[in-house]
This record gives C-alpha cells, sequence and structure tokens, in this order.
C-alpha cells in the first residue's frame, strides 16, 4: 500500500495530489499550488521539477493543461478502498 500512496504524492508538495495537472513530458503535478508556483509568467513557460523540459502555457492558463484522469481515477479508488475522505480544511479535493 506504501507504493500506492507513492504514485498518489506529488513531489512538489509531497501531498496527495490535488487536480493532478498532466504537462506535456507526461509529468504530474497539482494544479493548485503547485503548478501556478512554476510558471515563469515573463516567459509564459512551466519547467518540470522533474525532467527540467519546458512548456509553454496555453492561452487559459494552467488550468488548460488536462488532467491526468488515470491518477484522478486512482485517487477516486484510494477513497472507495479505503474509506479515506479529504480533509475539508485542507484545501484537498482528494
Amino acid at each position: 500500500m506504501e507504493q500506492f500512496e507513492q504514485l498518489l504524492t506529488c513531489c512538489v508538495c509531497l501531498d496527495r495530489y490535488r487536480i493532478p495537472k498532466l504537462l506535456p513530458c507526461q509529468h504530474s503535478f497539482c494544479m493548485e499550488p503547485c503548478m501556478e508556483g512554476l510558471v515563469d509568467y515573463v516567459r509564459r513557460q512551466v519547467k518540470c521539477p522533474e525532467c527540467r523540459a519546458e512548456h509553454r502555457i496555453p492561452y487559459n492558463g494552467v488550468q488548460a493543461f488536462p488532467t491526468n484522469v488515470t491518477l484522478q481515477r486512482f485517487l477516486e479508488l484510494h477513497i472507495e478502498i479505503t474509506g479515506e475522505l479529504p480533509d475539508p480544511t485542507s484545501g484537498k479535493l482528494y
């Protein structure tokens, strides 16, 4: 179960993913605050902290990067299996 927990953990905030967004390099991060914190607004780019690839920010901002639906489903499945609900005071969705 520990390895499964690691798959559900964002490497930026070290917490469970919140709206996991997928970069073109295939790495995922929480939309907020993690992706927002990686943005270079002057160059309109985001640099992946895992592979260092630079990606143009979509016109509509980081929220326009696709949601990692596979990871999102794993988060939902984790809740179903464990019965663990997100803490509403933490701002986490999963």
